[in-house]
């Protein structure tokens, strides 16, 4: 376990070091998680990319706030499931989908 000690500039930003950034792949948005007396940076997944979505939907099918962080993770679960599934069909079929599709179907363009 390494310890690193940082500083906590006046506007509250502090900067991770190279090597904890390398070893866990930390880029872009990160996740501060409090647990208790405890602070811990997690990487932020693509399925944390749509948290707000989500519990809007949650929040509109009447969920209350104590509930939200379970539900929450279980339609992440969900999520994640259904487009390994997806991404295992597109694979053994012939003309399924792909990334090029996808985005010809949302109106994106290659990028």
């Amino acid at each position: 376990m390494g310890r690193y000690v940082v500083s906590i500039s006046s506007k509250g930003q502090i900067t991770i070091p190279k090597e904890v950034r390398d070893r866990f792949k930390l880029r872009g948005k990160i996740i501060i998680v409090v647990d208790g007396n405890e602070v811990r940076l997690e990487a932020k997944s693509l399925l944390d990319e749509f948290d707000d979505l989500i519990i809007k939907d949650l929040k509109t099918e009447g969920v209350s706030n104590e509930m939200l962080a379970p539900r929450l993770a279980k339609r992440k679960k969900e999520l994640a499931e259904y487009i390994l599934k997806e991404l295992h069909e597109a694979r053994e079929e012939e003309g399924g989908l792909t990334l090029d599709k996808l985005e010809k179907e949302l109106g994106h363009e290659k990028v």
